[in-house]
């Protein structure tokens, strides 16, 4: 018997070998990160409902911050745009160790077949 599996997110992260501490650096990492998201949920035939921006300072202190969309979406420039913002709501005051990007309440886009 086989039992179909379904993701409940799927995500990208980047732990630095050297803390960033160019804060220019940091949104285009995330521009990065939503954008290999993106092409995973584009791969995998699937559109998100919910965008999580993680960052871990040096310190180890871990941030998350979420937005819940209306309207599930696979779109590169929206999920982008998201990150980008949730990034707004996190006060860069240390170095960084990582950073993330997760896609979670994913819809598929067509039935399996």
């Amino acid at each position: 018997m086989e039992t179909e599996w379904e993701p409940k997110s799927l995500s990208r992260e980047r732990t630095f070998q050297d803390d960033l501490r160019r804060t220019e650096a940091i949104p285009e990492m995330i521009a990065r990160l939503a954008d290999e998201v993106a092409e995973d949920l584009k791969n995998e035939g699937y559109r998100t409902a919910n965008i999580t921006l993680k960052v871990r300072f040096a310190t180890f202190r871990t941030l998350t911050r979420s937005r819940t969309l209306e309207t599930a979406t696979d779109d590169r420039d929206t999920l982008t745009q998201i990150a980008l913002g949730l990034l707004d709501r996190v006060t860069i005051d240390r170095p960084i160790r990582l950073l993330g990007v997760r896609a979670a309440k994913l819809s598929q886009v067509t039935p399996p077949e």
